[in-house]
């Protein structure tokens, strides 16, 4: 991955924000095989990024199902605009100013127990306790 990239969400983190309903647009987007795919690879017109988690994305892939692939950063944000749930990372240094990352999220200032080497690895994991938390709520 280029460093200088945002972090996609996962394929599963996608599927199950489009059940949640997030519509943000995106660039990226996963087949229903989980297969990547790009707003730019010919499917799909490539002047307007669009929200693939909708009917009418301007794709022409058939009657295949397909997910926005959102960076972790964009569905996070999302949370907090549109859930009101908040979250972040912290960073902490242990034994030889060795850096470390652990999430909060503020509903009863939830901490994610792990702590984490990068801040990816905790990003996406915190995105994931949003994905259950909001999960369970709907249930």
């Amino acid at each position: 991955m280029n460093e200088k990239q945002l972090q996609l969400c996962s394929f599963e983190q996608s599927k199950r924000l489009k059940q949640l309903g997030f519509d943000y647009p995106c660039f990226e987007f996963y087949y229903e095989d989980g297969e990547l795919g790009h707003h730019f690879d010919g499917n799909c017109d490539a002047y307007f990024p669009d929200n693939f988690n909708k009917e009418d994305t301007g794709c022409y892939l058939g009657d295949l199902e397909i997910f926005s692939a959102p960076p972790v950063a964009l569905a996070l944000k999302w949370f907090r605009d549109e859930k009101n749930i908040y979250s972040w990372i912290e960073t902490h240094f242990y034994a030889g100013n060795k850096i470390k990352y652990r999430g909060f999220i503020g509903v009863g200032i939830n901490e994610m127990t792990n702590i984490f080497d990068t801040y990816e690895s905790a990003e996406s994991v915190l995105l994931d306790e949003l994905l259950e938390i909001l999960e369970n709520n709907n249930n």
